[in-house]
């Protein structure tokens, strides 16, 4: 679906529950299936003392200081929307994020930032995977 206005009512009514994904439209409950990540990271930057997320959905995160976690395909999966739902790194996000990576020789990867540090862990291999955003 390319409607932009459709799309951004999809992804506002777009709700998670013990049941599954389903979309939320007034009162009426419509299940759904959501065979991947429901929202990715278009954008990633540094932001005061962390970082700062945009995701497909116009909306702004901050993400909270915990390592991604790899998921089928191989792909890194970042928890979002309250840890509610989990976001994708498109290949643009991927690649702000890994600049900001600092590797010590032996060491395991870090995302620092001013105060805070995210470990990295699997980060590194899992982002070099990222598929690119289908409009």
């Amino acid at each position: 679906m390319s409607h932009e206005g459709i799309l951004a009512s999809l992804r506002q009514g777009l709700q998670v529950d013990s049941a599954g994904h389903f979309l939320q439209i007034g009162s009426v409950r419509v299940p759904v299936e959501v065979e991947d990540a429901p929202f990715v990271v278009v954008r990633f930057e540094t932001e005061g003392e962390g970082w700062a997320l945009w995701l497909s959905d116009g909306s702004r995160e901050v993400p909270r200081p915990r390592e991604p976690r790899a998921a089928a395909r191989g792909r890194a999966l970042l928890p979002v929307k309250d840890g509610r739902f989990e976001a994708r790194f498109s290949r643009a996000a991927a690649w702000q994020l890994l600049q900001r990576l600092d590797t010590p020789p032996g060491g395991t990867p870090t995302l620092a930032a001013r105060r805070t540090a995210l470990p990295a862990g699997r980060l590194t291999a899992d982002l070099l995977r990222v598929d690119r955003i289908s409009s």
